[in-house]
């Protein structure tokens, strides 16, 4: 189920956020998602000598780098049988001398069940983990 649409999700959709580290974006050999992050199995230092390199389950297909723009695009919940849901955050690139990869299942980068972007005070953590990606200065601290 898309929650992008639905308060307090849609108060999040489009806030522009700045990455702090290098990190691989890749695919599961089963996967129609392409996924930003650092998952398990891939090689601990990010490096352009991994692109196209297959790993455990899956393809490193390229790296976002530290100092590049994402944009939060969509919440997506979704349910299994006999299981508890599961909540996913997907952003894009948005810098204009970047391949567009289209939409990227960020999910890695944030705990987004703990810690959903409607609880936010100043005093509360960034949507996404800190050392992953820290608010566009521009954007200020929108969530209080």
């Amino acid at each position: 189920m898309d929650l992008s649409h639905q308060e307090p999700y849609s108060e999040a959709i489009g806030k522009k956020f700045v990455l702090q580290q290098d990190l691989y974006i890749y695919t599961f050999r089963k996967s129609t998602h392409l996924y930003l992050g650092n998952a398990f199995g891939l090689p601990n230092k990010v490096d352009q000598k991994y692109i196209k390199t297959k790993y455990s389950d899956g393809f490193i297909i390229g790296i976002a780098q530290v100092g590049q723009t994402i944009e939060i695009d969509q919440f997506l919940e979704e349910y299994a049988p006999l299981a508890s849901s599961s909540n996913y955050c997907f952003i894009k690139l948005i810098d204009k001398n970047v391949i567009n990869f289209g939409q990227l299942d960020a999910t890695d980068l944030v705990n987004i069940k703990d810690n959903p972007p409607y609880t936010k005070t100043w005093g509360d953590p960034p949507i996404f983990n800190p050392k992953y990606a820290l608010p566009l200065p521009s954007e200020g601290v929108w969530w209080k």
